[in-house]
């Protein structure tokens, strides 16, 4: 797919492409999160502190790493290299 080196490339050259904190509302404690796009974990971290568990999925090995690196990797959240258009997670399952 076209695109994935541009972003790879991208965010090992500049790292943190997106910065700040987004306002999210609150979730409920249980709450079971898909984050399509993490990126470099700009949103992921604010998700990981409300969500009760969090997958957060970007095609760019080099965002997930930053993700990995800002947001941490858990036991509640998990940070994954794949492509939306096919999500290797179980049918309903979020």
């Amino acid at each position: 797919m076209a695109g994935y080196n541009e972003w790879d490339n991208a965010y090992l050259a500049q790292g943190r492409l997106w910065g700040g904190s987004p306002a999210l509302p609150p979730l409920p404690v249980q709450s079971r999160i898909l984050e399509l796009g993490c990126g470099n974990g700009r949103t992921t971290v604010a998700l990981s502190e409300k969500a009760g568990s969090l997958i957060a999925l970007d095609f760019s090995l080099q965002a997930c790493r930053l993700a990995r690196k800002h947001a941490g990797a858990g036991e509640r959240t998990d940070i994954l290299a794949a492509d939306a258009r096919a999500i290797p997670l179980a049918a309903a399952s979020v």
